[in-house]
């Protein structure tokens, strides 16, 4: 009965570090995503100026 508790403590813990760590990855994964969309029309931008 006594280690219930602190298995809650560590559970709440865990649960706000894993939040966290969600919302960093999900900035990291939004940032790599705009920056790669970017570099994509730019790619196909320059591959139409070229074919026209």
């Amino acid at each position: 009965m006594v280690t219930e508790p602190r298995l809650n403590r560590r559970n709440s813990c865990d649960t706000s570090d894993m939040s966290l760590g969600l919302l960093f990855r999900l900035r990291s994964c939004m940032f790599c995503g705009l920056t790669s969309a970017r570099i994509s029309l730019l790619y196909f931008s320059s591959i139409e100026l070229t074919i026209h």
